[in-house]
């Protein structure tokens, strides 16, 4: 039997548990939410990211990584069901499964307009849960332990000089910020650091990412695997970006949004739940290519990150080398169909000169606001 390159010589029943326990996980990753009678008719929110130095910082619902160490919660909130239970399942990469609200094995109940957090104590301060890697599994090809330093005293100022800017900005309505940068650029992170600093100054906050809004992957690729032109093109799908994200946070909209549409990783649709924010919430949307023509007016403050194309394809090879990916082809998609393809978009939609925050990325401890800041040290 073999399992994320974990291999045993076992007998036909300990072989046989195992892929039970494998099926089982699969069948339960993949369960969608329930149709006709079982379907939920009223609306619930679900939130859930990193507990960092007792903050909480929301990450995309599709796509963001964890390490082992990382402490994380989940928040749910029951918007407008008469009742709603809430049960909480662990699917680990090794196939086993632990409920993890088993305090309560029919399900925490929740009534209407009460949420529940998983990772808080009893007197609601949210700690997390900390994530482990499975012993019986090899940490190689697995998840990295990453050696992250704590935020330089420039960064702290930049991010705090970020966050002001963002919660100042007032409208009648949600406003949206897109964090916006060539691949490898830092707007994920960025991001991520973000959302708590402006969530302390009074504003709630919703993440997002253009990742949950892939396009099949018949399409992106149509032109060709390595094709700039399929890369800046056909990658994303914009119509739905905006119908079900954007727009209904725009002037005019109900406010009930999607947070992602598509999961790129099994190329498959996401019946994501719609959800209801707070009328003065803060979208921060992370991604490439957010400023190009069909996106431009749907943000109410964009910001640049600058990075130069050699730093961009140095931080991807870091980062698939520590995933256990391939250099030599990393190297060749990088020349072949990212760097030209952001090139395209460099040149058609000028993103730098037109973000309201520019901000020179090349050194993530050593930031520089090169427009729209003014930073404590300014």
């Amino acid at each position: 039997v073999q399992h994320h390159g974990f291999s045993a010589h076992l007998d036909g029943i300990q072989a046989a548990e195992i892929l039970e326990s494998l099926a089982r996980a699969r069948e339960l990753r993949a369960r969608r939410p329930g149709e006709g009678a079982q379907a939920l008719t009223g609306r619930y929110a679900v939130e859930w990211g990193r507990v960092r130095d007792g903050v909480t910082i929301p990450l995309p619902q599709a796509g963001a990584t964890l390490f082992a160490g990382d402490r994380v919660y989940l928040r749910v909130f029951n918007e407008d069901l008469p009742r709603l239970y809430v049960s909480v399942y662990d699917v680990g990469v090794s196939g086993r499964i632990s409920l993890l609200t088993s305090s309560e094995p029919a399900g925490v109940e929740l009534a209407l307009r009460e949420d529940y957090t998983l990772g808080a104590d009893e007197s609601g301060v949210v700690e997390g849960l900390e994530a482990w890697w499975p012993r019986e599994l090899p940490t190689s090809g697995g998840p990295p332990v990453p050696d992250l330093p704590p935020p330089s005293p420039a960064r702290t100022a930049l991010l705090a000089a970020l966050a002001r800017r963002v919660a100042a900005a007032r409208r009648d309505r949600p406003l949206r910020v897109a964090i916006d940068g060539v691949d490898g650029a830092g707007k994920t992170v960025l991001a991520d650091e973000l959302a708590p600093r402006v969530e302390a100054l009074g504003r709630p906050v919703l993440r997002a990412s253009v990742d949950g809004f892939h396009r099949p992957r018949a399409d992106r690729h149509a032109r060709g695997r390595h094709s700039a032109e399929g890369y800046y093109r056909d990658s994303f799908d914009h119509a739905a970006l905006r119908a079900v994200l954007l727009d209904p946070l725009g002037p005019g909209g109900d406010r009930r949004v999607r947070t992602r549409v598509f999961d790129h990783r099994v190329d498959a649709p996401v019946d994501a739940p719609v959800r209801t924010p707070a009328a003065d919430v803060v979208l921060l949307v992370d991604g490439v290519f957010l400023q190009r023509p069909e996106l431009r007016d749907a943000w109410d403050l964009t910001v640049f990150l600058q990075v130069t194309f050699d730093e961009s394809v140095a931080r991807a090879r870091r980062r698939d080398a520590a995933a256990g990916g391939d250099p030599d082809a990393l190297a060749v998609l990088y020349a072949g169909r990212y760097v030209p393809g952001q090139e395209l978009y460099l040149r058609e939609a000028d993103p730098g000169r037109r973000a309201d925050v520019l901000i020179d990325h090349g050194d993530p401890q050593a930031p520089c606001a090169l427009r729209g800041l003014e930073t404590d040290d300014a």
